[in-house]
C-alpha cells in the first residue's frame, strides 16, 4: 500500500494493531481475457483489470471500488476507468478479487498506460501501486529525404516517418559508405557518384519486447 506521509502510515499501523482495518489491499495486476498476465495490448483486445484484497472486520459489508487508468499523456482515461459499490464477504479472510473486464477502444492512443485500483469504506482507504501495460499501435517506419538525386558534395537531409509503436523510439541510421548515425534526423553530405543507400531501424519501447522497423531508401548521386 501507499501512504501520502509518515503520519498516515503510523495511524494506519496503529488501525491494524487495533484491529479496525476493514481490508488491505494485496496487489493490482492486468490481465488478457483470457485471465493470462499480459503486459502489451492492441486497439480491441479484451483486457482485465483486477485488484486482490483481504477484508478482516465482518462489520464492512460494502466498499467503493475504483479502477483508474491514466493515458500515455497523463490524463485519466475515462473508457478504461471505473467506480464501483460492490459487496464483501468479511467472513472469509482469504484474499479476494474483483476485476473489470473490457475491450481496449479503436480509437485508444498508443504508448503506456498507468492502472491503479483503490479501494474505500469510510473514511477508510487503500490504493494499489501502479501497474503499466502498453497500447501498441500499427508500427511503421518510412525514411522521407529533401532530395533523391543530387551532385557530389550535395546534403541530402534524412527525416522519419514513424507511425504507432510504443515511444519513446531509437533511431540507428545506416549508410552504405560505412557511416552510422543514432540522432532522429541526418544531414549526409556525398561525395562520391553513384547509387547510395540509405536504411533506418527506429526501435519502440513496448514491453517486454520492444519492436523494430527498418526502411531503405537510395540516393542516386551523379557526376
Amino acid at each position: 500500500m501507499l501512504f501520502p506521509n509518515e503520519e498516515e502510515k503510523i495511524k494506519y499501523s496503529e488501525s491494524f494493531l487495533l484491529g479496525t482495518v476493514p481490508f488491505q489491499i494485496e496487489q493490482a495486476f492486468v490481465l488478457d481475457g483470457q485471465k493470462k498476465t499480459k503486459s502489451t495490448f492492441k486497439p480491441g483486445e479484451e483486457i482485465i483489470l483486477a485488484v486482490l484484497y483481504k477484508p478482516f472486520s465482518a462489520s464492512v459489508k460494502t466498499a467503493q471500488f475504483i479502477w483508474t487508468v491514466y493515458s500515455p499523456d497523463g490524463a485519466k482515461y475515462e473508457p478504461l476507468s471505473k467506480i464501483a459499490s460492490l459487496k464483501l464477504r468479511p467472513n472469509n479472510n482469504d484474499v479476494q478479487t474483483k476485476y473489470i473486464k473490457a475491450p481496449i477502444p479503436k480509437d485508444a492512443p498508443g504508448g503506456t498506460y498507468k492502472f491503479q485500483a483503490t479501494i474505500i469504506n469510510g473514511s477508510f482507504k487503500e490504493t494499489s501501486d501502479v501497474v503499466n501495460f502498453t497500447v501498441n499501435k500499427g508500427f511503421s517506419v518510412k525514411i522521407s529525404t529533401s532530395r533523391s538525386i543530387v551532385v557530389p558534395g550535395e546534403k541530402v537531409v534524412f527525416t522519419p516517418i514513424v507511425s504507432g509503436g510504443v515511444p519513446p523510439y531509437s533511431f540507428f541510421w545506416e549508410f552504405d559508405t560505412g557511416e552510422t548515425s543514432s540522432s532522429q534526423s541526418v544531414a549526409f553530405v556525398f561525395s562520391q557518384a553513384g547509387d547510395r543507400t540509405v536504411t533506418l531501424t527506429v526501435t519502440d519501447s513496448s514491453t517486454p519486447t520492444p519492436l523494430s522497423r527498418s526502411d531503405k531508401v537510395k540516393i542516386t548521386v551523379n557526376e
